[in-house]
């Protein structure tokens, strides 16, 4: 497909924040017009506001990975930093080695695309990495992945206990704009008390080292930071259980009207709906696919993700929102192209959130209406495609149609 600039059908865009010159690459506002005469139907109807920022845009890390002696003073005392870097990334260890023991990690990663421009999508990707990527040894138990409020865009945190040692360390993660970073502090002693994850998911200690490092970052690259950086209360509402199979989702009948081919039939697929990749058979985490395809005229893609309360990232809500916001990001940030190849617009409905974007293939005449519903611990994505001619307007009213009816059987 063409990776063309979106032409965005929503009512505007969400202010970016002010972030350190030198720092800090310019807000990028929102290109093209607010709509676009030629997409009519339930689409055009349901378009709502793009509230997400587009910022800070950072090209270059800031210097000792943003900290400074006086936040280093009472972590680390007078601990020497050892640093590695490399093109869009920048390590720093802060390591007592004498006396407290204490440690400080930080480790940012500044997404851009083949072309330069900042990928605030790649962003949220690392930042998964970085929860799934955390180190596990047979003698550490890991606490649970808490969603924290009031730093960056999204923010987590875990603590990690030594079991031989009694040392417990706490690492919080944060992404803004085209930024991931990761700030562990350790060495704290609680070999006298232990540690109940159940009672205490987050050491107090461990914590408030991590969280003020990770503060002192935030503001370094223009991150948002509100008040005291805390953990998010737990998820309201009820929970998604089960998920009817992606080729009953809807009822074919409804699938081949929406997109008026009555030759179509469904077959089961694997599922490659999580971070473009499969499930692997992940704890907590399901997922399916049905491919509806036949005679001559347009097919169907329908999936599906199920995020059980189990799934190491963190709940199941947390976890579908963080991967909603990375494809939302993907679909509306890509540059380039034009009305007729590439359309984006965030939806007020179906579901808890949803957005629609359509993109012309770049070989073929055809192109693609595609819609992602985030409704709780579910993602549902339909895509409506031809490899001959498809009209915007006509591609994402029949994703959105579909995707309407599915987000109905999960309840949102």
């Amino acid at each position: 497909m063409v990776r063309g600039k979106r032409v965005r059908i929503g009512l505007g865009a969400g202010a970016g924040v002010v972030a350190v010159a030198a720092v800090v690459a310019g807000v990028r506002g929102c290109a093209g017009p607010d709509t676009l005469d030629d997409v009519h139907g339930p689409v055009a109807a349901a378009r709502a506001a793009d509230h997400r920022p587009h910022g800070p845009y950072v090209r270059n890390a800031p210097y000792d990975c943003g900290m400074a002696r006086a936040v280093l003073e009472p972590l680390v005392g007078a601990a020497e930093k050892t640093e590695q870097q490399s093109t869009g990334s920048d390590s720093c260890t802060w390591e007592n080695g004498a006396g407290s023991g204490r440690t400080l990690e930080v480790d940012l990663e500044l997404a851009t695309g083949d072309d330069g421009r900042p990928d605030p999508a790649a962003a949220i990707a690392d930042l998964t990495r970085m929860i799934t990527g955390a180190t596990r040894t047979a003698d550490a138990e890991f606490g649970p992945v808490t969603a924290l409020t009031g730093l960056g865009a999204d923010a987590a945190a875990w603590t990690e206990a030594e079991e031989t040692r009694g040392k417990v360390a706490t690492t919080v993660v944060f992404q803004a704009g085209n930024v991931a970073a990761r700030i562990t502090y350790g060495g704290v002693d609680r070999a006298r008390d232990g540690v109940d994850f159940a009672a205490n998911p987050l050491d107090a200690a461990s914590l408030n080292g991590a969280r003020t490092a990770a503060v002192r970052l935030a503001r370094q690259i223009g991150a948002p930071v509100t008040g005291t950086p805390r953990p998010a209360p737990p998820p309201s509402g009820p929970r998604v259980r089960t998920v009817p199979a992606a080729c009953d989702l809807v009822p074919a009948d409804a699938v081949r009207a929406a997109v008026d081919n009555r030759e179509l039939r469904a077959k089961r697929e694997e599922s490659y709906l999580f971070g473009g990749e499969g499930t692997g058979g992940a704890a907590g985490l399901t997922a399916d696919r049905c491919a509806w395809s036949g005679g001559l005229g347009r097919s169907v893609d329908v999936d599906w993700l199920l995020v059980g309360g189990a799934y190491p990232l963190g709940t199941g809500p947390a976890v579908t929102r963080r991967e909603y916001e990375r494809q939302y990001l993907d679909a509306r940030d890509t540059p380039g192209g034009t009305a007729a190849e590439s359309v984006f617009t965030a939806l007020g409905h179906p579901g808890g959130q949803a957005f629609a974007h359509y993109e012309k293939d770049d070989i073929l005449d055809g192109g693609a209406g595609i819609v992602l519903v985030q409704a709780r611990n579910t993602l549902i994505r339909v895509r409506c495609w031809d490899i001959d001619a498809y009209a915007p307007d006509d591609a994402m009213n029949c994703a959105y149609t579909i995707a309407r009816a599915a987000a109905k059987r999960v309840g949102a």
